[in-house]
């Protein structure tokens, strides 16, 4: 199955929410990690990382094939490999190519989880194709206004809502869960635990309570709803 995991602003949590739905899913799964945004590699403290990565292979021709992702994959966890964002982040992909991309991610045999970063409003930008193909979309939120205008502007919205929770916000999960016409399937709290696991770039070996919480509860929704659909 393809999981795609956006923000619609920067700084919500997102690559933390993917790099542990990854871990999560690796307990029965294997599992492909793939990096839009350019942080995980730093996030799940992984050495050795090519220097080019999914983004560079978007920006080649169509001479170069699906086995050079094969090439710049890397393992980082147990039953978890990383494919890297490369050098290229952010350069105009051929629609063409990212369609393959899709196609490939969503047909693989492991488990494919989208790192999109964040995501905007162009339905034929890379990000949003992803998102279409995406057996589960997991939309990362805080109770921002602005953050829920912009969520409510994507053009491709999500399946799956979490929410990361911050005390002081005068908006609350049933008015995130109005403005976006879903429920919130998980939530974990901002906790200083967890930045400083992603600061030390131990998720892999050190990942705190509440985000492997946060995670379970993630994939639980994300396979049972798959299922239904099958």
């Amino acid at each position: 199955m393809l999981w795609t995991v956006a923000g619609a602003k920067g700084g919500v949590g997102t690559t933390v929410i993917a790099a542990a739905l990854a871990l999560e899913c690796a307990r029965e799964h294997e599992v492909l990690l793939v990096d839009l945004a350019g942080d995980q590699a730093d996030l799940l403290g992984a050495a050795n990382v090519a220097p080019t990565g999914v983004w560079d292979w978007l920006a080649a021709g169509d001479d170069v094939g699906p086995d050079a992702l094969d090439r710049v994959t890397i393992d980082v966890a147990e039953r978890v490999r990383l494919l890297p964002a490369g050098t290229s982040i952010g350069r105009s992909v051929r629609s063409e190519r990212a369609v393959q991309l899709a196609d490939m991610l969503a047909g693989a045999a492991a488990e494919s989880i989208v790192d999109i970063g964040v995501a905007g409003t162009d339905p034929l930008a890379l990000e949003s194709l992803l998102m279409a193909s995406a057996g589960r979309r997991i939309l990362v939120v805080r109770a921002c206004y602005l953050a829920l205008r912009r969520a409510q502007r994507m053009a491709v919205g999500g399946h799956d809502i979490v929410e990361v929770h911050e005390g002081g916000r005068a908006l609350s999960t049933i008015d995130i869960e109005g403005v976006l016409g879903r429920p919130v399937a998980a939530r974990v709290d901002i906790d200083p635990a967890i930045a400083r696991v992603a600061d030390a770039g131990l998720l892999t070996s050190r990942t705190p309570r509440r985000l492997r919480r946060m995670a379970r509860d993630l994939a639980a929704v994300g396979h049972s709803s798959a299922r239904s659909a099958s």
